[in-house]
């Protein structure tokens, strides 16, 4: 036998002794059907009003969302909202206005207020409506100070409506203002560097699903929370489970999900 032979026959060997890699923990809800009966099961499918589940023994079951407890039904819910197929894309684009506030008093000169954000665009790319979405930002403008990189931050935050299907929500940050003064003789330089960028994060139930960062020194500077955080959404709660006793019947529920008809 070759040398590469032995060796890719030992590789084999070694990759047989070693204990496989635990699987996943499975999330298993008890339901009850309209007779009382139960069984354990992981849900792998929604669509329309039948439930597909999996016992823990590999057995699947087709079930009528409608034939189940009031328990099951919000619990299905809130499964349904936690693994929506959403793909949010952002898109974030700065703006600038000029604006004439005054003159000066010999006439010569006018001062000009100046205003730059950052236009946010969120476009649902996935099937289900996005909600429960909020946008979290921060604005970074130089500052003389040593601390945050020499940048300090403008924080804010906005709450979405449910997002369709290949819609988009569009909304403006908070504007920075400067002033300058403009001569008729001569332009005077602007200010430099009114905003040195953006840092802008989509997140639902608090998961961040998407996120800007303008450049490398404002990712240095840090994201900061504490006063960006407006009130998030609270995700919906899976019901609690029923008290012990309240069903009699533990038997599992009709072997291809179909219980008794009347």
């Amino acid at each position: 036998m070759c040398l590469r032979a032995v060796s890719a026959l030992l590789f084999l060997l070694l990759a047989a002794a070693l204990p496989a890699a635990p699987a996943a923990p499975v999330e298993l809800h008890t339901f009850t059907d309209q007779f009382g009966r139960t069984t354990a099961a992981e849900i792998l499918e929604v669509k329309g009003l039948q439930l597909k589940i999996r016992r823990a023994d590999g057995m699947v079951f087709t079930l009528p969302i409608d034939r189940l407890s009031d328990e099951d039904t919000a619990y299905i819910a809130h499964w349904q909202q936690m693994h929506a197929d959403i793909h949010l894309r952002l898109e974030v684009v700065s703006y600038r206005k000029s604006t004439v506030i005054g003159q000066s008093e010999t006439g010569e000169q006018e001062k000009v207020r100046i205003e730059t954000g950052y236009d946010i665009k969120i476009t649902n790319d996935g099937l289900d409506p996005a909600d429960g979405v909020r946008v979290e930002y921060a604005l970074f403008q130089p500052s003389s100070s040593s601390r945050g990189n020499g940048l300090r931050r403008t924080m804010g935050f906005e709450l979405l409506k449910p997002i369709p299907f290949k819609e988009t929500a569009t909304f403006k940050t908070t504007a920075v203002t400067a002033t300058q003064s403009l001569s008729f003789t001569g332009t005077s330089a602007p200010p430099a560097n009114i905003l040195a960028g953006t840092w802008v994060r989509v997140i639902r139930y608090d998961t961040i699903l998407a996120e800007f960062v303008s450049n490398d020194r404002i990712r240095n500077a840090g994201w900061q929370t504490d006063r960006s955080r407006g009130p998030a959404p609270t995700p919906p709660e899976p019901p609690a489970a029923p008290e012990t006793g309240v069903h009699q019947k533990s038997d599992p529920l009709p072997d291809q999900g179909r219980p008794p008809t009347d």
